[in-house]
């Protein structure tokens, strides 16, 4: 006996199979995704102090093999709190973001081999790269080490992108405010920092503080109380150095106006 054509049952068959590509599918785009479930690094050396109502230059180097969606900054200052996006420097094709020791290595406070020997970093440690000076790499450890190593004695393991912003004077009027960047891969990992104190300081305040003695009498006088940001090694040897081009400006009243961004020529360095 011949059957007939049922349409009713090829529109069942047609549909299951469309049900089982779609399934198919939407798997292998949840494994994909989830291969990468490391979050970017973000190599950044916090900024402890600056002149107050001048720019504040903040900068990062961030990877991560999926690419970044963003990399914005949340600041509080005067009771309140803003983000802004922390914008590409797209002058710079790629930049070290870690680098692995090839020697025993002397960390020094500045770059060049005048400064001081701060600490030491182990052949084949691996650390981060948080700014590039001549000849000299700016690294931070993973036990907090943190100074300037000679490029040519380390080997590049991963390269990323640089972040720049400067933080405008009509925030940095303050005696102090906080910030924290934050960085998102493709992949919806992210990575932040700490959040970080500024102490910003005017330039009257920074004389004063260059007059201060430094000797076994001023040591001792530290010992019996004097604030630690009131001490002179401290200024001495804390680097500020500034990375960025751009600085945001945020409508604090408008939260779902996104940031404007203005090109602005900044070079600043303490």
């Amino acid at each position: 006996m011949k059957h007939l054509y049922n349409h009713g049952t090829f529109n069942a068959v047609f549909a299951l199979l469309f049900f089982l590509l779609f399934i198919s599918s939407a798997y292998h785009d949840a494994a994909s995704q989830s291969v990468d479930s490391l979050p970017p690094v973000l190599a950044h050396q916090p900024v402890l102090m600056g002149n107050r109502g001048a720019p504040l230059n903040i900068i990062a180097h961030v990877a991560d093999e999926s690419g970044i969606k963003s990399v914005t900054i949340s600041i509080n200052y005067d009771e309140k709190s803003i983000t802004g996006i922390i914008p590409e420097r797209t002058e710079y094709t790629h930049v070290p973001v870690v680098v692995e020791a090839l020697q025993d290595l002397e960390v020094y406070s500045g770059p060049g081999h005048q400064y001081s020997v701060k600490a030491q970093v182990i052949q084949g440690e691996k650390v981060q790269v948080t700014h590039v000076k001549g000849d000299y790499y700016r690294i931070k450890s993973e036990l907090d080490v943190s100074g300037y190593v000679k490029i040519e004695n380390v080997n590049v393991v991963t390269t990323g992108k640089m972040y720049g912003v400067a933080i405008p004077p009509s925030i940095t009027s303050l005696p102090e405010i906080s910030y924290q960047i934050i960085a998102t891969d493709l992949a919806g990992n992210v990575s932040t920092t700490d959040m970080t104190k500024v102490v910003l300081l005017t330039e009257q305040e920074i004389a004063e503080m260059r007059k201060k003695p430094s000797g076994p009498a001023e040591m001792h006088k530290e010992k019996t109380g004097t604030s630690f940001f009131a001490r002179p090694w401290f200024w001495a040897t804390t680097a500020i150095v500034g990375g960025g081009t751009y600085y945001f400006l945020t409508q604090q009243k408008d939260e779902a106006k996104p940031p404007e961004k203005a090109v602005v020529d900044v070079s600043v360095e303490w």
